[in-house]
């Protein structure tokens, strides 16, 4: 049977088409229950579909479960850059996952204090002189990058990971009771993760 679209529908349609279809020959849309998978160019993005649309509250359980289910991407362009003007380029490339990004983020923040203890710097001096390498608001470039920096201790940063929905704009966004609720709520499955392992093997 013949998927039946309405007029409405299917302009809406034709318009993601051609608002998405100047980037990528192909482009590949999943929908499920609660979320929306954009596959372009190799890249994936997700959008959690929100169950009332009038409510603003997240629902931490689906970002603890990305950030403890998550794969390891195995792409280590990133793992061992300490340059910070390298890092702010990588951060504002579009073509860099979420997970990389999120990587790239946390080794700004290590680098940046590195950099403001090796040469005495005061926060405003450290921030003045990013400003000068990037267009971005410093303010909220170091409030993601601190931020990462806490995911990537939670899940370990030694590989990036393929993160769905914990991205820097969700990290610019949740309020810091919200996303300490995160990081507890991530570090008990971690812990419990270990200790069914461990009691398996026994």
């Amino acid at each position: 049977m013949e998927l039946q679209l309405s007029p409405e529908q299917q302009q809406k349609l034709l318009n993601l088409h051609q608002s998405l279809g100047a980037h990528t020959n192909e482009i590949t849309i999943q929908m499920k229950k609660g979320k929306i998978k954009v596959n372009c160019n190799n890249i994936q993005t997700s959008l959690i579909v929100p169950t009332n649309p009038k409510s603003k509250k997240r629902n931490v359980d689906q970002y603890v479960e990305d950030a403890y289910n998550a794969d390891i991407d195995l792409d280590m362009t990133i793992k061992d850059e300490e340059n910070i003007d390298v890092l702010l380029q990588f951060i504002q490339d579009p073509n860099q996952s979420n997970g990389q990004k999120i990587l790239t983020y946390s080794k700004f923040w290590e680098n940046c204090n590195k950099k403001r203890k090796i040469e005495g710097l005061s926060s405003r001096t450290l921030n003045s002189e990013i400003s000068s390498l990037t267009t971005r608001n410093v303010n909220r470039l170091m409030r993601v990058a601190k931020k990462s920096h806490k995911v990537m201790e939670v899940v370990g940063d030694f590989f990036p990971r393929k993160f769905e929905i914990i991205t820097p704009t969700w990290l610019s966004r949740v309020n810091d009771s919200e996303f300490e609720n995160f990081l507890e709520r991530t570090k008990v499955k971690y812990r419990l993760g270990i200790e069914h392992l461990a009691g398996a093997r026994n």
